[in-house]
């Protein structure tokens, strides 16, 4: 249609750089076992440091 924008696409996320079994390949997408075991290892960290501050 006249006037109209184009649709402006994301490009797609690279995961080269970060190693798998990271919490930043695991951000950028990766789902295979090692990364999502330091997503889980993260999330474990995470919770105990916020139970020492509160």
């Amino acid at each position: 249609m006249a006037g109209e924008r184009p649709r402006m696409v994301a490009p797609a996320r690279r995961t080269k750089g970060a190693p798998h079994g990271t919490m930043t390949r695991y951000a950028r997408g990766c789902k295979c076992e090692p990364c999502r075991q330091a997503k889980r290892d993260y999330r474990l960290e995470l919770a105990a440091r916020n139970a020492r501050t509160a």
